[in-house]
């Protein structure tokens, strides 16, 4: 267990290439909700007449038919969940072990063309967080 290497310090990144990574993270998230205020919603709505059968008698079989029968709404509620999982995961993964210095040095070269050009529209972005 010892043989873990510590996650990598982020002082010595350049401020806007940890504004960059920030933003990325944001963006993620504002998918993700993005999602389920669409598609999440409509799903929610088109399985809305299996709510009551699900709330009388909850079992594997009455929620598989519901399912089955409902095939857009169940998929959409399939992006949602996936995409939210996938984004979990992935949020996890960056908080425990930190950004590889592969990515950073990628996030390194593309802060310093947003810093180039400050009409840049990810420039605006970045001055605001």
């Amino acid at each position: 267990m010892g043989d873990r290497l510590p996650a990598p310090s982020h002082h010595n990144t350049d401020p806007l290439t940890t504004k960059l990574k920030k933003a990325i993270v944001l963006g993620r998230w504002l998918f993700v909700v993005g999602l389920w205020l669409t598609l999440g919603i409509y799903s929610l709505w088109g399985l809305r007449g299996e709510f009551g059968l699900w709330r009388e008698h909850l079992t594997w079989t009455s929620v598989r038919y519901g399912l089955a029968y409902h095939p857009f709404p169940t998929l959409s509620l399939v992006i949602c969940v996936a995409y939210t999982c996938a984004v979990l995961v992935w949020h996890s993964q960056k908080l425990l072990q930190g950004w590889s210095e592969r990515e950073t040095y990628r996030l390194d070269k593309e802060a310093k063309k947003i810093a180039q050009n400050p009409r840049h529209w990810l420039w605006l972005v970045l001055k605001k967080i």
